[in-house]
This record gives structure tokens, C-alpha cells and sequence, in this order.
């Protein structure tokens, strides 16, 4: 049986010397510890490596194939967001260039002004009236 090689320390350095792990492992192969029933549990341990290997392999590969599925749908949304965006932008525009010209804006703002006018033109009337001058004024107009 092979004896297992355990560091002295929890450090991390070397607690063997190269020369003497060589010799620890010369004395094993000449002694015939490690023949055929070494070798067959280190093929044994090589197969299910190569099992645990190939299994995360396909876990990777179907965990891959699911975030690329993903991936198209998340583009195909956004795509589709995207697109809508823009026509309703399109639209709002040919609205608001549909309105302007229903509203004709430079008629609006003339008479915006003229009631602008009025409205001061009535808040002086009503003050001269509410002093008594207005009377005197039409009076003053027959």
C-alpha cells in the first residue's frame, strides 16, 4: 500500500525535497507496490474522470444552448420594442405636423393677441367705471 505524503505544514511551502519524494517513489516501484493492482485502479479513476468530464461537458453544453435560446429571444424583444418605438414616434410626428396645419398657428396667435388686447382694454373700462370717469367720458362722446 502506498503511504500517503502529508505536508507538515498548512502554509503551503515544501516539506519534501524533489530528491527525496524521487527516492520515496523508487523504493514503491522496486518493491512492487505499485504493479498491476495500481495500475488498474489508476485506469479505473481515469474512466470516471473522463465520465465526470464528458457529463459536466454536456452540462455546459445544454446550460450554453438554453442562454443562447435566451439570448434570440431577449434580441427578438427588443427588436420588436425597438420597431414599435419608431412608428409611434412616426406617427406622433405626422400628427403633430397633421395638427399644425389643421390649427393654422399664425391665425391663432393673431387673435391670441387681440383678446390679449381686449381683455387689457376691459380691465381699463371696468376701472373707469368703478372711479365714475367713464360716464363723464361717454358723456363727453354724444
Amino acid at each position: 500500500m502506498i503511504k500517503t505524503i502529508q505536508p507538515m505544514t498548512m502554509r503551503g511551502e515544501p516539506m519534501w525535497e524533489t530528491k527525496e519524494l524521487n527516492e520515496i517513489m523508487a523504493n514503491v516501484i522496486d518493491s512492487g507496490q505499485m504493479g498491476k493492482a495500481t495500475a488498474k485502479d489508476l485506469t479505473e479513476k481515469h474512466h470516471e474522470i473522463e465520465e465526470a468530464i464528458s457529463s459536466w461537458y454536456e452540462r455546459l453544453d445544454l446550460h450554453r444552448t438554453k442562454m443562447m435560446a435566451s439570448e434570440l429571444e431577449i434580441a427578438k424583444v427588443c427588436k420588436t420594442t425597438s420597431a414599435n418605438v419608431r412608428t409611434a414616434a412616426n406617427q406622433l410626428g405626422e400628427g403633430l405636423a397633421r395638427l399644425e396645419k389643421t390649427c393654422n398657428f399664425d391665425k391663432l396667435e393673431r387673435h391670441v393677441e387681440l383678446l390679449e388686447r381686449a381683455s387689457a382694454a376691459m380691465l381699463s373700462l371696468a376701472e373707469l367705471e368703478k372711479n365714475g370717469r367713464l360716464e363723464k367720458i361717454m358723456g363727453a362722446m354724444k
